[in-house]
């Protein structure tokens, strides 16, 4: 049998803040999405005070400033840095993991007693929060959707302290039967409404359905959902992360955009921003796509969308040659007289960057090419974001995405985190082994 686990942190983007401020333990404390729009994490404790998730932050500022609730712009940079820090931490559990998002991961536990799980799973989430100040809750069973069921009861039940093992457990019929059917991974929001209406109302009623009526009524998505749940893995741990389609970098803006001159920066910035996450992938593009659009709230002359698309000669991963073709599709595309609210740049058409075709007419040094946008990304990566950019991004960007609340402490660890450039934690620490245990990572 095989034995999973998920490791999902804790109300992920609140506890990266309160890694970088300690001080922040024990309060209320919500994160804003872009522009400091909605409410996009919450602690516990501002979830007491019946605090909704989405909710707009301009209607309820003076219910935050009342119940003394820390507020915070949004800090992806410090996200996407402690999600790295808690990832590599975790390759000293086990060899066999998917990074299933920013705050979650699947491990293999086969290396295991399944009578010592509960125990490692317990280490596991020490040393997690003592190495990188994140908590976590670990759901362990058979299967990933049963382990995603163990996790999401485990970080509701004090009880368990974060950790549930339903691996050959015998109270697993207890816990599916306390399940929604509409809370099981995979399921959706309508098909949960056609299982209600067949009465289909829990996880364990879901289990028990017949095949025919299944593959009847759904599809072999919501058969293997089924399986899954009653123990049988349909859904295996992929090591590697599948091959991107697409890369997309879109953001609103903080001051709504009037003018050709500023269209032009943003787009060139996003633009670049999306070169950046195209090159991470180790892809190149042979299409490209800007879209621009005012407010969807404004009256009906006020609004417009439009978007542009061009075959590139050549799929490209490089900055100056994608920000060229996007500044000529937004001259061709921008319209004066309205107030633009958001733009957004796709790539599509990827093919894996070692294995692009050069046009016949490129007349440039290739390597040299490859070797400047190198050293572009390294610098960055090294020095911050932007500390090296094109001059036609600009430098004032007054149409930035607003973020008037970030956290002082969240800042400095963001660029002390960006400066320390370190090897994998799995690859320089040897930590001793688990329970007596020698990690297989470890040999």
């Amino acid at each position: 049998m095989t034995i999973i686990a998920l490791v999902d942190c804790n109300n992920f983007f609140v506890s990266c803040e309160r890694s970088a401020d300690p001080a922040l333990e024990g309060r209320p404390v919500v994160v804003l999405s872009n522009n400091d729009g909605c409410i996009i994490s919450r602690s516990d404790e501002a979830k007491q005070l019946g605090i909704r998730m989405g909710e707009p932050y301009f209607k309820i500022r003076e219910q935050l400033k009342q119940k003394q609730v820390r507020v915070f712009s949004s800090n992806f940079a410090l996200y996407s840095a402690k999600s790295v820090q808690v990832m590599e931490l975790l390759k000293q559990f086990s060899n066999i993991l998917e990074f299933y998002s920013i705050d979650e991961s699947f491990l293999n536990l086969n290396h295991i007693p399944p009578r010592m799980l509960r125990d490692f799973a317990m280490e596991m989430k020490a040393k997690i929060k003592q190495q990188s100040g994140i908590p976590v809750s670990i759901g362990i069973a058979e299967t990933k959707t049963l382990a995603k069921l163990a996790n999401a009861i485990a970080k509701k039940a004090k009880r368990f302290e974060g950790v549930l093992n339903l691996y050959q457990s015998p109270h697993l019929d207890l816990a599916l039967s306390r399940t929604p059917v509409e809370k099981v991974w995979g399921v959706g929001r309508r098909n949960a409404i056609a299982l209600r209406n067949a009465n289909v109302l829990t996880a364990r009623d879901l289990r028990d359905t017949k095949d025919s009526w299944i593959l009847r009524r759904f599809n072999v998505v919501m058969m293997k959902t089924v399986m899954e749940l009653r123990g049988t893995p349909c859904l295996p741990i992929q090591q590697s992360p599948p091959e991107r389609k697409s890369v997309m970098y879109s953001r609103s803006f903080g001051t709504l955009i009037e003018t050709q001159n500023h269209m032009e920066a943003a787009v060139s910035d996003f633009t670049a921003r999306a070169a950046e996450k195209l090159r991470e992938a180790g892809m190149a593009a042979h299409y490209l796509s800007v879209y621009m659009r005012t407010s969807k709230y404004l009256s009906s002359d006020a609004r417009y969308s439009t978007s542009g698309e061009l075959w590139l000669p050549a799929a490209t991963d490089c900055t100056h040659d994608l920000i060229r073709e996007a500044l000529g599709i937004t001259r061709r595309i921008f319209r004066e007289g309205f107030q633009y609210y958001k733009v957004a740049i796709l790539l599509t058409e990827l093919v894996p960057a070692s294995a692009k075709q050069m046009s016949l007419f490129e007349t440039r040094d290739v390597n040299q090419l490859q070797t400047l946008m190198q050293t572009l990304d390294s610098i960055n990566h090294t020095f911050g974001a932007r500390t090296l950019q094109y001059a036609a991004e600009g430098l004032q960007k007054p149409w930035s995405s607003k973020k008037e609340i970030l956290s002082s402490a969240g800042m400095a660890a963001t660029t002390e985190m960006s400066k320390t450039k370190t090897q994998p934690l799995s690859k320089t620490v040897r930590p001793r082994p688990l329970l007596g245990f020698v990690h297989p990572v470890h040999g």
